[in-house]
């Protein structure tokens, strides 16, 4: 339980500087930390509801693009966010690619920071993820 609070605390003192920024018009200048949210899902809805508004296209239309490194990746996107606090279990990841775990290595991983935006389905030319195959945990 005292895992759990900390991280309770810990979130919800974030959304103040989410708040702030997003008061000052600077929310997306800097990297999102989805581990600061109670629920990144609904973060990352939105973002696919703007990036909708944006290229004035159905949400369905849309696939979701990821690229490891900053926002300069997806240059072409209407709505590119850059995104950090993500861990990975049950592998480990170089910034390119998954490696297996050794018996040593700990159960959660960090990696690095992922670019993400909505692409019309058919002008995409390398599809890494969709919309609806990304599951996010919370702690």
């Amino acid at each position: 339980p005292i895992h759990w609070l900390r991280s309770l605390v810990s979130k919800t003192l974030a959304l103040g500087g989410w708040v702030e920024r997003c008061q000052a018009g600077t929310l997306l200048s800097s990297p999102a930390d989805l581990s600061e949210l109670f629920n990144p899902s609904v973060f990352l809805n939105a973002l696919r509801q703007e990036s909708a508004r944006r290229l004035n296209l159905p949400i369905n239309s849309l696939e979701f693009i990821s690229h490891w490194g900053p926002s300069s990746g997806l240059s072409k996107a209407k709505c590119p966010v850059t995104i950090e606090g993500l861990t990975i279990e049950g592998a480990l990841f170089d910034g390119h690619k998954l490696v297996e775990c050794s018996r040593d290595s700990p159960s959660n991983s960090p990696i690095s920071i992922c670019s993400v935006a909505g692409y019309l389905l058919d002008r995409v030319l390398v599809k890494t993820t969709s919309w609806r195959h990304l599951f996010i945990t919370t702690v």
